[in-house]
């Protein structure tokens, strides 16, 4: 039977193989961005102990208040690579576009919103994708902004599908999720719309974490 929505899709065999050739070719593309970062941590986060391998504020330069003035985000920084898939994913805008929200930490944060496009043609929609060194842990901050959002997360590395988990956001509050993402050569975390909303979520703050 053909998958019947983008949660099956990308947690069948078909989307895994997919969503791992994405990763080897991007980190095969730029080696030496996948570096671990030294640093005293994001902010609060309820880890414990541990090494960060990398850390995505989106706050290095100003942004936007709407997608009709930015193109979808692929960055490789702090450790980490975040881009979106074919010609969608998400763009760094600032807390003026009013997502009923504001940025976790600074003044941007990685915005989503399948009603909106870019100039240049593509949807700022999920699905969404981080890659980095291999660690136990990828997270962030989420938000639904205004309303309450279902969003999926699954967990990969060289190793296969490592994690998989469904939840539903908070409105106008931000909360701290993550996926496992054990493996021996790379970690990604692919963040997915769920069945249920209108795709408008915001994201903050992300993160590689081993304890």
């Amino acid at each position: 039977m053909a998958p019947t929505s983008q949660v099956d899709y990308w947690t069948s065999q078909e989307g895994i193989a997919r969503l791992q050739r994405i990763c080897r070719e991007r980190i095969a593309e730029s080696p030496g961005a996948f570096t671990p970062m030294q640093v005293g941590g994001p902010g609060s986060l309820p880890l414990g102990s541990g090494e960060i391998t990398g850390f995505v504020s989106f706050d290095d330069d100003s942004a936007p208040c709407t997608f009709g003035r930015t193109q979808p985000y692929l960055g490789i920084t702090g450790g980490l690579l975040i881009a979106g898939v074919d010609d969608g994913g998400g763009a760094v805008l600032n807390e003026c576009s009013d997502f009923g929200v504001d940025a976790y930490s600074g003044d941007n944060f990685l915005a989503f919103d399948e009603a909106s496009s870019y100039p240049g043609g593509g949807v700022p929609a999920l699905p969404e994708i981080v890659i980095g060194l291999p660690t136990t842990i990828i997270g962030f901050y989420i938000s639904g902004g205004a309303d309450s959002e279902e969003v999926s997360l699954v967990g990969l590395s060289d190793l296969g599908l490592t994690d998989y988990k469904t939840f539903d956001t908070s409105s106008g509050a931000w909360e701290f999720q993550w996926a496992m993402t054990w493996g021996n050569e790379y970690s990604a975390m692919i963040i997915l719309r769920g069945d249920t909303g209108d795709g408008k979520v915001v994201v903050d703050s992300v993160f590689g974490f081993t304890p």
